[in-house]
């Protein structure tokens, strides 16, 4: 008489749908795919790095990441992931998404002069913004029936607290991650040793991102405006929109003699506080 034996695997049940926490980052992948804009990503976004996941794999990982619109660390992050990992990467072809540890890895090999001209590109092309902002209902119209594209400008400081690091002789050298893109500055009321500034150029009609900076410290407020000022012409140029009536509305940062003739020379107008007597 033949023994009959069962034999039970336990693991992790894999669910047979996706949440609804994943929906907007899902989205926005197969819409990239159909656009084949993921395969210019791949080629755009090289980091030098020996083997392993590469710049794609990163740009999912955020791509999701913020697109669930939770506040949590990518940690925690890794561990949502968890079974649905096979499939959401089988989506964008690749085998697996990267882990913590991996994403650390990979951050430390990205670098402003890799990251900036996609940054242009996604914000200006693959997102479609230019057919969008051609409609009317994206222009403010004045007193005598003028239609202007408004734009807001207003960099934002950010303090970090740099806080003891563990030292000892079995312990690798010490490495703020903070370095590279935080440094010492004016950060007012803020508490923190180091800050970062950001900019940002917003359409006012459509709330979209035409231009974004980072630099450490106080930032660089020339070149920043001048990249702002540089998206602000390409957007007339591409909707054929007089320059003299696009408004670019600028805290008083940009009130001084520098700014203002910045922005004469590239013929767009701006409201801003004077910032001297």
């Amino acid at each position: 008489m033949s023994n009959i034996r069962e034999v039970v695997i336990r693991g992790r049940e894999v669910p047979a749908r996706f949440d609804a926490y994943w929906n907007e980052g899902v989205a926005l992948m197969m819409h990239l795919r159909e656009c084949d804009h993921l395969h210019e990503i791949a080629g755009r976004l090289r980091l030098h790095r020996g083997g392993g996941y590469a710049g794609i794999d990163i740009f999912v990982f955020f791509l999701l990441y913020f697109a669930g619109g939770h506040r949590e660390g990518i940690k925690a992050f890794t561990g949502r992931i968890g079974a649905f990992n096979e499939r959401l990467s089988a989506m964008v072809d690749r085998a697996r998404l990267p882990t913590q540890s991996s994403v650390s890895r990979l951050l430390a090999d990205v670098t402003f002069e890799v990251v900036r001209p996609l940054t242009k590109w996604l914000l200006r092309d693959v997102a479609g913004v230019i057919e969008l902002l051609r409609h009317p209902c994206m222009t403010t119209l004045d007193a005598q029936g003028e239609a202007w594209h408004v734009l807001h400008y207003d960099p934002t400081k950010t303090s970090l607290r740099q806080r003891a690091l563990p030292e000892g002789e079995d312990l690798p050298p010490a490495r703020r991650r903070a370095e590279g893109f935080a440094a010492p500055g004016y950060a007012g009321r803020k508490r923190g040793e180091v800050q970062f500034s950001r900019s940002a150029l917003q359409h006012a009609g459509s709330s979209i991102w035409l231009d974004t900076q980072l630099a450490p410290g106080n930032g660089d407020q020339r070149g920043a405006l001048a990249s702002a000022l540089e998206a602000t012409v390409e957007l007339g140029d591409r909707l054929k929109h007089p320059l003299n009536r696009i408004l670019v509305v600028e805290d008083g940062e940009f009130g001084g003699v520098p700014s203002l003739t910045a922005h004469r020379e590239a013929g767009v107008c701006a409201i801003t506080r004077l910032n001297r007597s």
